[in-house]
């Protein structure tokens, strides 16, 4: 067995739990970059478009997305404009493609007046004036306090077709602990209100492991969510990250094994309740959830960002523009300032060679990988650039191969985040585990200065 496959091992049977790997390579990968050449990026036929929006109304105790809470009037208005000048400038990054789909992220994008999102929007359609015949998905990320059915049913009349709420739980003292306001009532107010908006498709966030969450606290906000029946769910697990409330202040939260039995809990609870298992941490209702952005990117189709710290994934290079997670208004200034300049914003990026774009490749398709689809895109069998990896997930029943597609099972979606890990490359992997170290000891010396 090698040192991969073993890792693994070890690694399921101490209970690990890895960071959500949402894409590859990760942005530690990601170096400083001068001068950046848009021409040279490579983009598929078909491409995702992204929008980041950075402001909210509070900071949860652990968001680790570039937001700012200091951002309403003036500095909202002003982030648009700049917003509007970025997609004009590189408006031929999609004006003559196939746009899939559109999202509007952040932050909580939903905060924007309709007279802004309006203006972003329309500004799509002017370049790309078949936008809406191809985007099988126009998506906004909302918090349930911002939702408002006027707005909402406006934000449908242009076109919006998935609106995606962080729920996360509906519990008030764990809503309190979060640095939330969505108490439970607030939230299913806001499912009530996108339904009556008209908004075909409502995916629901809740997140295990968040502080003072119990089992029986989890099995209980799932149930809540239950009797509402959204479209789509998504099960996240609280991760620490750096810079956030929880990572500057280490508080008491759910172990990992109790995390592991909290996905099981959930999963069962959505299966019977006649939910499709559509990824590790997505459930759908059949023919109306989805999540068409994340299921394209994941299937190797480009994504264009736009927005300071948005992301692009090109064939060849991911990139990113202004970002600073320390100082976070800090970069939206600068990214603003620079699209009054009319200068690219790109900060940082990454080029992909054929190993790592072999590797993106598998962890973006692992829970239905094709067999004759990886052959024909890199000329090597699967189980040959991966043998034992490979051998080792069907052994343990990780994984099973019929009909030409190797695809998870139901034990190893629980492990994904563990299984995508191992086929990080060693750099990515090295880079990793340093970022993870240092903000480790980070968190052991303010526990100590704090004594």
């Amino acid at each position: 067995m090698t040192n991969a496959a073993q890792t693994l091992v070890e690694r399921i049977e101490r209970h690990d739990f890895p960071p959500y790997a949402y894409t590859y390579p990760p942005t530690r990968m990601y170096r400083p970059v001068d001068n950046f050449n848009v021409e040279e990026v490579v983009l598929t036929d078909k491409v995702n478009v992204y929008l980041h929006i950075p402001f909210c109304e509070q900071k949860c105790t652990f968001c680790g997305y570039l937001t700012t809470i200091d951002g309403k009037g003036d500095f909202q208005e002003a982030y648009v404009e700049a917003l509007l000048s970025e997609l004009e400038m590189r408006r031929g990054l999609f004006e003559s493609r196939n746009v899939t789909s559109v999202n509007f992220g952040g932050g909580t994008p939903s905060l924007l007046t309709t007279d802004q999102f309006e203006r972003v929007f329309y500004k799509l359609l002017e370049i790309n004036p078949s936008l809406l015949e191809t985007a099988e998905e126009v998506s906004i990320e909302a918090t349930p306090e911002s939702v408002e059915y006027e707005k909402f049913r406006q934000f449908r009349e242009s076109g919006v077709n998935r609106v995606s709420i962080g729920i996360q739980t509906f519990h008030d003292e764990e809503i309190a602990l979060s640095k939330r306001h969505n108490w439970a009532r607030v939230s299913t107010n806001a499912i009530e209100a996108l339904r009556r908006a008209g908004i075909p498709n409502v995916c629901c966030d809740l997140m295990y492991g968040i502080e003072g969450q119990t089992i029986d606290s989890w099995k209980e906000s799932v149930q809540g969510l239950l009797e509402y029946m959204p479209e789509t769910i998504e099960l996240y697990a609280l991760a620490v990250q750096p810079h956030t409330s929880l990572g500057v202040k280490p508080r008491k939260i759910m172990n990992n094994v109790d995390k592991y039995y909290s996905y099981e809990i959930a999963r069962d609870l959505l299966l019977e309740a006649g939910y499709i298992h559509d990824s590790h941490l997505r459930f759908i209702l059949p023919t109306r959830g989805f999540y068409a952005q994340q299921v394209n990117v994941s299937r190797g189709q480009s994504l264009v960002g736009f927005g300071a710290g948005a992301r692009t994934y090109a064939v060849n290079v991911h990139y990113r523009n202004c970002f600073d997670m320390t100082f976070p208004k800090d970069a939206i200034r600068r990214y603003m300032q620079k699209m009054s300049q009319s200068e690219h914003p790109i900060q940082t990026a990454f080029f992909l060679d054929t190993d790592e774009r072999m590797r993106r490749y598998v962890i973006g398709r692992i829970d239905h990988l094709g067999m004759r689809d990886f052959k024909e895109e890199f000329g090597l069998e699967f189980y040959e650039a991966f043998s034992d990896l490979y051998s080792m997930l069907l052994e343990r029943g990780l994984a099973g191969y019929e009909r030409g597609i190797f695809r998870l099972t139901s034990e190893g979606l629980k492990y994904r985040e563990l299984i995508v890990n191992v086929f990080f490359s060693d750099e990515a992997l090295r880079r990793e585990q340093s970022y993870w170290i240092s903000v480790k000891l980070r968190e052991e010396r303010i526990i100590e200065e704090r004594k």
